[in-house]
């Protein structure tokens, strides 16, 4: 079966499970599924184009293929390295700020009634303004391909939740989820942030590694129902000390009302 086939039975509607305070989504994202972009602005949306997905895709899997048959955890972290740095080279390096991708949206988006404009993947190709929703839904797609093609273990789901970095404000964020059994045979939770890699420091050297994290059943669960997790929970934390901090967690979060409200009003202003 080749990639536009199982495109074809992949792409049919997905579910989700909106949650009180965190939205996870299952399945492949298809041309119709609208994908907000977390601005303040409900009215901005992405999407994955196929003329899109099936040319990185084809650049893709020759590179996945060529990997080393190495243990499971190895494999799967050189093939997020590899599937990381195959995006940013489709989008372009994220140099822009908020404002830039706003206005891009606005201006080139197509028009699906009085209020939204959508953008897609080919539309923004290189223009360096991708941040975490075209990324992850992205990421999304390919992953749920290469578990169909037998090189990928998992099948994932996109989760939308927020995140904050060195304890700044939280902002709506989209990462990515799935289950795998670790080398002690316990079922853990995979948090995997394609977006923001964690900056490692190792016998004084910086480097970034991908942003992947373990979480139990009940750590998950606690998740879902809106309590934070931290970095701490970095799949190799032993190993390396992190040049920052993060926390992810849901929606349900009154101290930042106020913030939120100020960031929707400042990206209306643009418009």
């Amino acid at each position: 079966m080749n990639i536009n086939e199982i495109y074809d039975r992949l792409s049919i509607k997905g579910s989700i499970n909106n949650g009180d305070s965190v939205k996870v989504r299952t399945g492949m994202f298809n041309e119709n599924d609208l994908i907000r972009i977390f601005t303040g602005l409900d009215e901005l949306d992405f999407k994955i184009d196929r003329q899109g997905l099936m040319e990185i895709m084809n650049n893709l899997l020759p590179k996945i293929q060529q990997l080393p048959n190495e243990n499971s955890f190895t494999h799967m972290i050189e093939m997020f390295k590899l599937l990381e740095g195959e995006i940013n080279s489709y989008y372009g390096t994220s140099s822009k700020g908020d404002v830039e991708r706003l206005q891009f949206y606005m201006v080139n988006g197509i028009k699906i009634d009085d209020e939204c404009r959508v953008c897609s993947m080919s539309q923004i190709k290189g223009k360096g303004i991708a941040k975490c929703a075209e990324k992850a839904a992205l990421a999304n797609n390919i992953l749920l391909i290469l578990n169909s093609m037998g090189l990928f273990d998992y099948k994932v789901n996109y989760v939308e939740a927020l995140c904050s970095l060195n304890n700044g404000i939280p902002e709506g964020h989209a990462f990515l989820e799935f289950d795998r059994v670790n080398a002690k045979g316990k079922n853990t939770h995979i948090i995997y942030d394609i977006t923001n890699p964690e900056i490692i420091l190792y016998n004084g050297e910086k480097g970034f590694y991908p942003a992947v994290y373990s979480l139990n059943d009940d750590e998950y669960k606690s998740f879902l129902e809106g309590n934070y997790f931290d970095n701490s929970k970095f799949i190799v934390f032993e190993y390396y000390q992190l040049k920052e901090t993060r926390k992810y967690c849901g929606f349900k979060i009154n101290e930042y009302e106020d913030d939120f409200q100020e960031i929707s009003d400042k990206n209306k202003k643009i418009k």
